[in-house]
């Protein structure tokens, strides 16, 4: 997988489509994102370079719950992905 815009991108698409917004700001984050599960907001450190913060949206879809039956087929082929693949940053 190839970390750009683009990916950057269609992961932001799949927190959408899980009623998940995502914020970039600046902050004291130990793991440089900070999760609020009962509001479904992901806080990423603004200051992180982009493979940084593609890293960081795996990392949090790996952990969340997904309901898939609210993604396309695109994007649902794209979280099964992003499940699978170890990421090498």
């Amino acid at each position: 997988m190839k970390l750009t815009k683009a990916l950057q991108e269609k992961l932001e698409g799949i927190f959408k489509a899980l009623d998940y917004k995502v914020r970039y700001e600046k902050g004291n984050f130990k793991s440089g994102y900070c999760l609020i599960e009962d509001q479904n907001i992901v806080v990423i450190n603004k200051f992180y370079p982009r493979e940084s913060k593609i890293g960081t949206l795996i990392e949090i879809l790996r952990t969340i719950e997904a309901d898939v039956n609210r993604l396309d087929s695109a994007q649902l082929k794209l979280l099964r992905k992003v499940q699978q693949t170890e990421l090498q940053l």
